[in-house]
């Protein structure tokens, strides 16, 4: 198998697709751009074990709060979701690699490039949940207290207020109870912007 033929190919597409949309390539498999509150991309994720030699896409958006650290992915899908199949895996062997790549760049252009034009903003994502178009848990996280803290930080950058302190105290009041770092960190910082929205 090859990772540089596929990192190579991933700079192609890169190049032709991506980088007029404003995305950059930081990370050789991760296509991403920023925008007004979100960072969006495309993560190459290599396969392990009986995947080995195998690839598939996770398309993601992160909302870009001071909890963010740059590498998570608070809504993340897979593609076979986005094309309407299962879970779906490209080849990265040699002897396959560049036709796979092809129905890769293929499903890029027509499928998740359009995807994620469509939900670019805060507003559009919030409209996608609302409508039912937007799984809560793929747009917003699959863990509960960071989908109350994401919508806590979305409200509170569209000037909703109300809503998002409501959030943000579901976040300390039912999702705060371990005592572990990042539970708590979280929690601070809940209790910070809600201090922030009411003064």
């Amino acid at each position: 198998m090859s990772d540089a033929k596929l990192k190579s190919r991933i700079k192609r597409i890169f190049k032709d697709e991506m980088e007029s949309k404003g995305f950059v390539l930081k990370k050789p498999r991760i296509p991403e751009r920023f925008l007004q509150g979100l960072r969006q991309g495309i993560e190459f994720q290599p396969g392990t074990g009986h995947l080995a030699g195998k690839y598939t896409l996770n398309v993601f958006w992160s909302f870009t709060h001071a909890l963010d650290e740059g590498i998570s992915m608070h809504g993340t899908s897979r593609i076979g979701a986005l094309t309407g199949g299962g879970d779906t895996w490209f080849s990265r062997q040699d002897e396959n690699l560049e036709s796979d790549f092809s129905a890769v760049s293929e499903i890029i252009k027509k499928v998740i490039l359009p995807y994620l034009d469509k939900y670019n903003s805060i507003e559009s994502i919030l409209a996608g949940v609302k409508s039912g178009e937007l799984d809560t848990s793929h747009a917003l996280g699959v863990d509960e207290g960071w989908r109350e803290f994401n919508l806590g930080y979305c409200f509170a950058s569209l000037g909703n207020r109300k809503e998002a302190v409501k959030h943000y105290s579901a976040v300390i009041e039912m999702h705060s109870n371990h005592t572990v770092e990042w539970v708590q960190n979280r929690k601070q910082a809940a209790v910070s912007e809600i201090s922030r929205l009411c003064a």
